[in-house]
């Protein structure tokens, strides 16, 4: 009869200090990874697009009478004026409406060409004023004896029913909105002046 397979003692022990020596590796390797956890490692500068600037209606500063004010005219006519501007500083225009409002087909019409005024140079916001003199015959009015006096102020070009073929076709709309239909800034008075 063959002997038995006998591993001797000393091979088993070396086995168990080996296999204790590869798990004691394997802990502290696994130890030193996961030191290495906290750390926070640099991906690269991260570049973003600065905030654009919000485009602000323009706004009125003050006008000649107060706006909202009833005013009798003297000597026949009347004069009014406003200050304005811009926080955008972009280009401005400024138009004129008699009879509006309310708006009447009949009635409401310009009271002198449209005003453009360029964007300043320097791109500061500048104060702008604007008179006009109105009167029964330099602006016609209605016949009546009160008329409603408006200035509308935009950053955005007005239609003109001559110069743009898609005007709209409202006549309301033609007159008192600009062509991107924006908010603009408006005042209005009631002016007394009987005219014939």
């Amino acid at each position: 009869m063959g002997e038995a397979n006998v591993i001797p003692r000393r091979c088993t022990l070396a086995r168990l200090m080996l296999s204790f020596r590869l798990s004691i590796s394997i802990l502290s390797l696994g130890l030193i990874m996961t030191s290495f956890s906290g750390c926070v490692l640099p991906i690269g500068p991260r570049f973003e697009d600065p905030p654009t600037t919000e485009n602000l209606p323009p706004f009125i500063k003050s006008t000649t009478p107060p706006q909202g004010s009833i005013v009798t005219a003297v000597n026949r006519t009347q004069m009014f004026s406003v200050t304005f501007t811009d926080a955008n500083a972009d280009a401005l225009h400024v138009r004129w409406l008699g009879e509006y409002p309310p708006f009447s087909v009949a009635n409401t019409h310009t009271l002198q060409s449209d005003k453009d005024i360029a964007a300043p140079v320097n791109g500061q916001p500048v104060d702008n004023s604007q008179p006009i003199n109105v009167s029964c015959t330099v602006t016609p009015l209605a016949l009546t004896s009160q008329h409603a006096i408006t200035v509308l102020i935009s950053d955005q070009p007005f239609w003109n029913l001559a110069e743009d073929p898609d005007a709209p076709t409202d006549p309301e709309q033609l007159l008192t909105q600009n062509k991107a239909g924006s908010v603009m800034a408006q005042a209005s008075w009631v002016l007394n002046l009987p005219c014939p």
